[in-house]
């Protein structure tokens, strides 16, 4: 197993006038990924899918304020008051040795911790040598791949940058020849390399991102709704990127898209999310890539959408 998210939380907060409200937007989600597998989570917009994408990169933190933890508890136990849960809620330290059996106690200590393993071991950036060797394994590639890069730069000293920063590679013909190779595996032309971001396509912009990636070499790659501004016949190149890769560099990918044909198509398996919670699972092999795949009532009626549309 390469990464297990357990009891995963998050919330952000609406201000109106002077005041702050939290909303949640991600509810106890669970799920796991294996080695040189690429899982699809699909669901639509506002579902929170790219949320957990930055939270697994480590980009944002997940936050749970002791609001909605006293929310969910007066859900939970509608009998019971909340004044006897305060101090465990106030106090993590002592819930168990207060309350060491109660379900309160259970239910809270589960609202509180959540657990992001990679390699089974928790995710823990305390110093910049962790944030280095974490993100040497770890990407993230996002829709809008031209924000991606620095404006400044040109596109060569945007891919200098992390062989620089993560691998430690300082020597400029190095770096140059590693990129040159890159170019040409992804059928760039070497004459972009000294253009700004503003002066390339999306596609060739994707394709840099792409390379980014590959100079880094990680082992799991993030794809937050990276096909999303493409054309299909865009989309369907990119994605063969994506599995060559799968299959020649043995990565492993979570595909974050709204587009169930693109995910039916190349994953091993896809998650559905459903206002911030994972409802339904499918599996997919070769004799199930053009069948129903979803129980659920929005799973079917998404395929349904898809299939119209083709």
């Amino acid at each position: 197993m390469l990464l297990k998210v357990e009891n995963l939380n998050h919330c952000y907060y609406k201000y109106k006038l002077l005041k702050k409200f939290p909303v949640q937007i991600l509810k106890n989600i669970n799920f796991s990924v294996y080695h040189n597998e690429m899982v699809g989570l699909i669901g639509l917009s506002g579902s929170g899918k790219s949320t957990i994408a930055k939270i697994v990169a480590q980009l944002i933190k997940p936050n749970m304020p002791q609001s909605l933890l006293r929310s969910h508890l007066q859900e939970a136990h509608t009998n019971k008051t909340l004044h006897n849960l305060e101090p465990i809620i106030e106090s993590n330290q002592h819930k168990q040795a207060q309350y060491p059996d109660s379900k309160e106690s259970s239910f809270v200590k589960n609202s509180m911790q959540h657990k992001i393993l990679f390699n089974n071991q928790e995710i823990k950036l305390k110093s910049q040598h962790d944030k280095r060797e974490f993100y040497k394994q770890v990407q993230i590639l996002f829709q809008d791949s031209i924000s991606s890069l620095n404006p400044r730069l040109t596109i060569l000293e945007n891919l200098q940058e992390p062989l620089q920063n993560l691998l430690q590679i300082t020597h400029k013909e190095t770096q140059l020849q590693k990129i040159r190779l890159l170019f040409d595996e992804l059928k760039l032309p070497h004459r972009i390399l000294y253009q700004y971001p503003s002066m390339i396509s999306g596609g060739q912009a994707q394709r840099i991102c792409i390379a980014r990636c590959l100079l880094i070499a990680p082992s799991f790659i993030i794809l937050d709704e990276t096909t999303s501004n493409l054309d299909y016949l865009m989309q369907q190149e990119i994605m063969q990127i994506f599995t060559t890769m799968k299959h020649e560099k043995k990565c492993t990918f979570l595909f974050i898209t709204h587009n169930i044909n693109l995910a039916k198509q190349f994953c091993d398996r896809i998650l559905l999310m459903q206002n911030g919670s994972i409802i339904e699972e499918a599996h997919l092999d070769k004799d199930q890539r053009g069948k129903k795949l979803f129980q659920s009532d929005l799973g079917q009626e998404l395929e349904s959408c898809c299939n119209t549309e083709v």
